[in-house]
């Protein structure tokens, strides 16, 4: 997807995420650093952790402690929109 965007000379505006801790250290590694190395690859903005404004917010996700409720949504769409405004081409 990324390889279309680019040669189409689409914006693109890559939402990062991070490993859990609990994969260890190399994966950890490994992990975190791909959309890095996709945001420079393919000449992407880059957010390096879209759910950083929940993550550490039990309130704001769900049991599973990985997935944001409607209200983290709303956190997560608020702490972003100005990436995805800052992404978008100049208007014609």
């Amino acid at each position: 997807i990324l390889a279309e965007l680019h040669a189409r000379e689409i914006p693109i505006l890559l939402m990062g995420m991070r490993a859990p801790p609990n994969m260890g250290p190399k994966y950890q590694a490994e992990f975190d650093a791909i959309y890095p190395a996709l945001a420079r690859q393919f000449d992407a903005r880059l957010v390096p952790f879209f759910q950083a404004p929940v993550y550490d917010r039990p309130a704001l996700l769900q049991a599973d402690h990985v997935h944001p409720t409607s209200q983290g949504v709303a956190a997560l769409v608020a702490a972003t929109a100005d990436d995805v405004t800052g992404a978008l081409p100049p208007a014609k």
